[in-house]
């Protein structure tokens, strides 16, 4: 089953729109990690991106029981940069969500830049 994040935060630049999620760390867990991680996907976004550029990148991956990221996979982007799409997937695979003993949760995630 997945769950929609319904969420849409627009940065200067980045923006995160909504997510799916199916597993065992609560929406709100996500939501908040996401959240966390916000300055580093601008960061990604200035050091890479083309300027005026827009576009979206949609991730999958799983959130392991120890809470690291797996099987990171680019399933889908419009015309970003290979080092802005290096850098976002360096961020992905850095951040940690919440251990959950009750297995992985898998998410599909787009971001908007």
């Amino acid at each position: 089953m997945r769950v929609w994040l319904g969420w849409v935060v627009v940065l200067s630049g980045c923006a995160t729109v909504p997510t799916q999620s199916s597993g065992k760390v609560s929406v709100d867990s996500i939501r908040a990690v996401m959240n966390a991680q916000r300055p580093e996907f601008m960061r990604c976004h200035s050091a890479h991106g083309e300027r005026g550029a827009h576009g979206s990148m949609v991730f999958v991956w799983n959130i392991a029981p120890d809470g690291t990221v797996e099987g990171l996979s680019l399933v889908n982007q419009t015309t970003a940069p290979a080092p802005l799409v290096q850098c976002v997937e360096k961020v992905l695979n850095d951040t940690r969500f919440p251990v959950s003993a009750d297995g992985a949760t898998g998410i599909t995630y787009p971001l908007m830049f």
